[in-house]
């Protein structure tokens, strides 16, 4: 018992020791060391958004991070030329922050961000250093990440920033270098295995799923033609409608031609609920004999009162009672012959890992 209470005391002591409150951190993140598993790259992410607000003069790009020099665009863009780098493609971003840990609780303060690049001779760039300050904030809650399968569609850079799920690095604690790998390491364990207070507001459990209706290996194919032939006949009963829509392109409105749809072009949002996948139609792109049409949306479509069996048209996508292709979740292009196990994952909640069952021999992405 006795032996017990030493080792509760040691226990405690080792927890208050391991406390501490706005300790200053600097976070090491290397572009290429993010992993394709979590959806998105931060360091890609934060560049492309800053670049353009630094281009449109809505933040500011400081010299250093004392912040006494400002580097404007032109600036900017001269030292990419002269290094022959590009600030859209950093090679390291470094997070500066403040930390708190106290009774198992993880918090943190961002306090600046800064770019790092490599010139042709391989020598390091520091493009700059911009201060976290309210209308940064305010931008990257409003900007979202490029995400690929395996993310979520609608995630924020502020939700990317502040769920620490990518890949980093300490280089800076308590107001020294951390030179010592096994020692950062331990730091980031530290932190990772307690509750983050800060991250509140979760990406949601949505994605971007991009679909094409139309004929193929299955018996709900019918179900698609009679789909195709509904918006089909809608246009040839509203020509006007079809030509509006880039039909001009195709046809001449000078004389009556029969449009011919070949497929349609669904852009969905899926969301993962507790027990089951919704679907929510963004817009459709009729293709006449392999040619796209102009994006109607889905409000679109009801207000022209498109039926099917009697049913909203875009109600009756949703339900999803006919063959489709998928051809693109969130920004990666799905190759023909990875759609139907992907469908399969992702009717079934499987949403994690989508990456590893595509075939990137025959595909990019955007």
């Amino acid at each position: 018992m006795k032996k017990l209470l030493v080792f509760a005391i040691i226990l405690i002591s080792c927890l208050e020791l391991q406390a501490y409150t706005g300790m200053k951190a600097i976070l090491l993140v290397n572009r290429n060391l993010q992993k394709d598993t979590i959806g998105y790259n931060i360091a890609d992410d934060m560049a492309r958004v800053c670049y353009q607000a630094i281009q449109n003069g809505s933040i500011k790009l400081w010299e250093t991070p004392e912040k006494n020099t400002v580097v404007d665009f032109s600036k900017l863009q001269e030292q990419e030329s002269n290094t022959h780098s590009k600030f859209l493609h950093p090679r390291n971003i470094f997070i500066y922050e403040e930390w708190s840990l106290e009774k198992n609780k993880y918090r943190f303060v961002t306090k600046g961000i800064s770019f790092t690049g490599m010139d042709s001779s391989g020598k390091d760039i520091f493009f700059g250093y911009i201060a976290m300050n309210d209308a940064m904030n305010k931008l990257f809650d409003s900007s979202y990440a490029n995400v690929n399968a395996d993310g979520y569609y609608g995630t924020t850079l502020l939700q990317e920033l502040q769920s620490r799920h990518f890949e980093f690095d300490i280089v800076f604690f308590k107001n020294k270098p951390v030179r010592n790998f096994k020692k950062g390491q331990k730091l980031i364990k530290e932190v990772l295995s307690a509750k983050n207070s800060t991250y509140k507001n979760q990406a949601p459990d949505t994605k971007l799923v991009e679909y094409s209706i139309e004929a193929g290996p299955s018996v709900l194919s019918d179900a698609s033609g009679k789909l195709i032939t509904t918006l089909q006949n809608f246009f040839n009963e509203n020509p006007q409608e079809f030509f509006n829509l880039g039909g001009d392109k195709m046809y001449s409105f000078m004389r009556e031609s029969h449009v011919i749809l070949s497929s349609i072009l669904v852009s969905e949002i899926w969301t993962k609920n507790k027990d089951s996948i919704s679907g929510a139609p963004v817009d459709f792109i009729p293709y006449v004999v392999g040619n796209p049409m102009q994006e109607i949306s889905a409000q679109q479509l009801s207000e022209w009162h498109v039926k099917y069996n009697g049913a909203d048209f875009a109600g009756e996508i949703a339900k999803k009672n006919f063959y489709y292709r998928i051809t693109k979740i969130n920004s990666t292009k799905i190759p023909e012959e990875n759609s139907e196990k992907l469908k399969t994952k992702l009717l079934k909640g499987d949403w994690h890992g989508l990456n590893a069952d595509i075939n990137y021999t025959v595909h990019t992405t955007n």
